[in-house]
């Protein structure tokens, strides 16, 4: 544990640097160095986690929803063609005020989040030329919850400006965030949406995600399964659970909900390929879950299961469940085990999610009324 003079306070704003050469207080990284991974196989870590204390309450949703319960769209989606939204609220109507924060040219805003705190209603706008920020929530029963990114992300560089891990025995929540506006990076492998960390080791839930157009994953969260054989000098994963619910991403390379663990879980979520989109979920270790989700259009698999660089992907299984997708990776790169067939229909039905970083942070989702196609 480190002392407490030596870490961040709670959330702050920082100067720039570069994301990818950041390391949390004190400690040095045991994943380090990406290799010479092939661009879909490789860890993209450039950090390990701190062990923080343990207290705070757990946060609780309220934007939980079925998908099942919405309307359906008619057609292929693409959430910014959007012309008409319904706000759903399952608690309290009010809007909550939010904070804006504008991020000046070739700055970063950072923010730390530990054990017991909540980090919400936030509009981080990096619309400025090299404007950039980081999020890192590391501890047990920590919140990050609407949370919205305003403007592209106009580098070029690797980096994951959101990371995430939780204490053994505790609770993660991310919720109601927005990264969704793009890169005009192209090239993988480059910005991630959300980084698991390969200590993560409690449970973490992430719900009513928006991220979109990325040059990488959109939610990278397979690293706490590495299994026990070293490989790459790379650690085992310290076996976290990740479930991935009421989400939607579109255009990333690499994949879309990249899982790792047993008892990691996708539900309710949708994920389309757009124009670089490799995978929609990767199962990628251990016994995955994957139900009530929309996975169509992508280049190397709706659905992949199994990696080529440890003996144990060979092992991996992912048990898909009332779930409509068109392909898979078997036969192609990967020879882990797809349990069940497609089900349902060709058209979405989409989760209720924040469609703007100024909805996300006021907390509010959204959905397509019927008729909305891409345009």
């Amino acid at each position: 544990m480190e002392a407490d003079d030596e870490r961040e306070t709670s959330v702050r704003e920082g100067s720039s640097f570069a994301v990818r050469d950041f390391l949390p207080l004190g400690v040095l990284d045991e994943d380090t160095g990406v290799g010479g991974d092939s661009p879909d196989d490789r860890d993209e870590s450039t950090a390990a986690a701190t062990d923080s204390p343990d207290g705070g309450d757990e946060g609780v949703s309220r934007l939980t929803l079925d998908r099942r319960s919405l309307l359906k769209a008619t057609g292929a989606v693409s959430v910014a063609a959007v012309a008409g939204i319904a706000s759903l609220w399952a608690a309290d109507s009010a809007t909550p005020e939010y904070e804006e924060i504008t991020v000046g040219a070739g700055e970063t805003y950072t923010a730390r989040v530990h054990s017991g705190e909540t980090f919400e209603n936030k509009l981080i706008d990096i619309s400025a030329s090299g404007a950039t920020f980081d999020i890192e929530a590391n501890g047990a029963d920590w919140v990050v919850r609407n949370v919205g990114i305003k403007g592209v992300w106009d580098q070029y560089q690797k980096a994951e400006p959101f990371r995430a891990r939780v204490d053994a025995g505790g609770t993660g929540l991310i919720e109601n965030f927005y990264f969704a506006d793009g890169c005009p990076d192209d090239e993988y492998d480059g910005v991630t949406g959300i980084y698991v960390y390969r200590t993560h080791g409690g449970d973490l839930t992430i719900n009513q995600t928006n991220i979109q157009d990325l040059p990488d994953n959109a939610i990278y969260a397979s690293t706490p399964g590495y299994p026990r054989e070293t490989v790459a000098n790379r650690l085992p994963g310290k076996g976290g659970t990740v479930t991935i619910k009421n989400s939607y991403a579109e255009g990333c390379c690499a994949s879309h909900f990249r899982v790792g663990t047993t008892g990691s879980r996708v539900e309710n979520c949708v994920a389309v390929g757009g124009d670089q989109g490799d995978r929609g979920i990767w199962a990628r270790f251990n016994d995955i879950e994957v139900a009530n989700c929309h996975l169509t259009g992508h280049a190397r698999g709706d659905v992949a299961c199994g990696t080529f660089e440890w003996p144990a992907g060979l092992d991996a299984r992912v048990s898909v469940v009332d779930t409509y997708f068109e392909t898979t990776d078997l036969g192609l790169f990967y020879r882990g085990t797809v349990l069940g067939l497609p089900t349902g229909s060709p058209e979405p039905t989409m989760p209720p999610i924040p469609t703007s970083a100024e909805a996300a942070a006021q907390g509010i989702a959204t959905r397509p009324r019927t008729g909305t196609t891409d345009s």
